[in-house]
């Protein structure tokens, strides 16, 4: 068992001496034009960002860098201690329209907010939205929900009676 650790941090300082290389790299490669540097800009702060966290580390950290605002949100279930995404709540109407259910109002929530927390501003915003649409009548919404949005999950994106 120690040895698969051994292997493993070998592994991951490896990696991250390639991504020290890569960054210093590019830094020298685009040193000299200010476009460049400001093109790049982002891009190298999320990769120092990578190189630099630590496992055990407090405070925000990059599991993404395709979508750097992918958090892990702990569920404290032991099947699925952990998941990875952003909390969004979305909210739809109960009407049916020719075209089908639609989505009304779709909002991220960075930082894992409790869900009980979360509508008393959506609700207002979602109220706002519909009043817009049917042209100056305000109709109250019939349902409005939170959930998570699995970014990164390697299984479906469907919610069943065993997750909630």
């Amino acid at each position: 068992m120690p040895s698969r650790f051994k292997r493993a941090n070998r592994a991951l300082r490896k990696l991250r001496t390639y991504l020290g290389r890569v960054i210093r790299d590019i830094a020298r490669k685009i040193d000299s034009d200010p476009g460049l540097e400001a093109a790049f800009a982002h891009l190298l702060s999320l990769a120092r960002r990578v190189r630099a966290q630590e496992r055990g580390q407090r405070g925000p950290k990059i599991y993404s860098l395709h979508a750097p605002e992918v958090e892990c949100i702990g569920k404290g279930k032991a099947h699925k201690p952990y998941e990875f995404g952003v909390k969004v709540s979305v909210a739809t109407t109960l009407k049916h329209s020719k075209g089908g259910q639609f989505v009304v109002h779709a909002q991220a929530l960075p930082g894992n907010p409790y869900d009980g927390h979360t509508l008393a501003g959506v609700i207002p915003a979602i109220e706002q939205l519909v009043a817009i649409r049917s042209n100056g009548s305000t109709p109250m919404p019939d349902t409005a929900a939170t959930t998570r949005h699995p970014i990164t999950s390697s299984k479906s994106t469907h919610p069943s009676k065993s997750d909630a």
